[in-house]
């Protein structure tokens, strides 16, 4: 513990302003995210047929948010659960298809001595950096178990969120790994270029990437509503209930998706984890000092550090057609 109470009394404070301000943060970044989730589901969708229309594309966002709030306002928590069960098991699936197509397509290439790293551009800059930083938003996540502790146990939420981190980690080194011989095929600054890239590996796999991302971010959408319910209602005390956090989310998705475009709405995402992320790490820091013990000021400047860090994301962070563009 701090052995001096002024110091103590000051940790407190802090972390009393620092709390309901993480909570306000996760609240806007879950907002910016469903809806980022569903414009990129509905381009994918597009893609598949050939069809892609920015009016049409936010149509099509516009009924699956009307589509997923109106059904959580209706059937509630367990509601929702049934659809994401579905999708999520689906994702699995395609992704496993699509790891297995890309680790023969390497065996292959390693058999015929043909196998080698593409020669990629390495022009650098700070737009460059600050394009990486507005895509924070695609490798983070598992949230949703924390903001469900009227449903489920501390022992089931705290299994899922660890199951699920292991689980997506092993997914995005083995992805990043078996795809790097194709990044040379990768069409930067388009949000279906997954789909470019699967045609170098098999002819029939284009479709399953659009199924998997179809339901990779229909399961994220009704991931993160479920998790603004939970949070708002932990936040409240009960008093505003899931149901109405649902519908409430869904318009004001709504609104923002008609308000700008994709790349936006991605790195705005990005920002809005980030500065969740860094608050909880200052609080971490804050919490690990004042516990005392072997190793706190190694942990706590640690826990700092990557609060700078998402920091600098949380300001730095630019969409990425623009540093495209630029």
């Amino acid at each position: 513990m701090i052995e001096h109470p002024a110091a103590a009394d000051r940790c407190e404070r802090l972390l009393q302003i620092l709390e309901p301000a993480a909570r306000l943060a996760l609240a806007l970044a879950y907002l910016v995210a469903v809806t980022f989730y569903l414009e990129l589901l509905s381009a994918f969708g597009l893609r598949l047929v050939d069809a892609g229309h920015p009016l049409l594309q936010k149509g099509i966002a516009s009924g699956l948010l009307l589509l997923i709030g109106g059904y959580g306002c209706w059937r509630g928590l367990a509601g929702l659960e049934f659809l994401e069960k579905y999708a999520v098991d689906t994702k699995l699936v395609v992704i496993g298809g699509l790891l297995a197509g890309l680790l023969f397509m390497n065996g292959s290439e390693l058999r015929a001595g043909t196998w080698q790293l593409p020669a990629m551009p390495t022009d650098w800059s700070t737009d460059t950096v600050r394009r990486l930083l507005g895509a924070f938003l695609i490798v983070q996540g598992f949230e949703t178990s924390r903001y469900l502790g009227g449903a489920y146990s501390a022992a089931v939420r705290i299994r899922s969120m660890r199951y699920a981190q292991w689980t997506a980690a092993a997914i995005y080194i083995a992805f990043v790994g078996l795809a790097t011989i194709l990044l040379d095929s990768f069409a930067a600054g388009s949000e279906t270029g997954i789909i470019d890239l699967s045609q170098r590996v098999a002819h029939v796999l284009p479709p399953l990437p659009v199924l998997g991302a179809l339901m990779s971010q229909f399961s994220a959408a009704i991931a993160d509503t479920i998790s603004s319910g939970g949070l708002i209602e932990e936040a409240s005390h009960g008093r505003i209930g899931r149901r109405l956090v649902y519908a409430a989310m869904a318009l004001a998705a709504l609104a923002l998706s008609w308000s700008t475009d994709i790349f936006v709405i991605v790195a705005w995402a990005s920002r809005a984890f980030a500065l969740y992320y860094g608050i909880q790490c200052a609080i971490a820091a804050i919490h690990r000092q004042a516990a005392g013990g072997r190793g706190r000021v190694a942990q706590s400047v640690g826990f700092a550090a990557l609060a700078l860090a998402m920091l600098a994301i949380a300001l730095l962070a630019i969409p990425v057609e623009r540093a495209a563009a630029g």
